[in-house]
C-alpha cells in the first residue's frame, strides 16, 4: 500500500540525482524508491505530456 505522503514525496526523491544525492548511502529509501517507481500509477503521474 502506499499514502498521500508516498505521493507528495516521491517527485523530490526520484529528482535525487539533480540534488547530487546518491541514494546508497539511504538504503530503505532506495528500497522505496524502486518500489514506488516500480508502480504503473506512479510512472503514468510523472509523465511529461507532449
Amino acid at each position: 500500500t502506499y499514502s498521500i505522503a508516498d505521493i507528495a514525496t516521491y517527485p523530490w526523491i526520484a529528482r535525487h540525482e539533480w540534488q547530487g544525492i546518491d541514494l546508497a548511502r539511504f538504503p530503505e529509501v532506495q528500497r522505496w524508491s524502486k518500489a514506488m517507481t516500480a508502480r504503473p500509477a506512479v510512472r503514468r503521474g510523472m509523465e511529461i505530456p507532449q
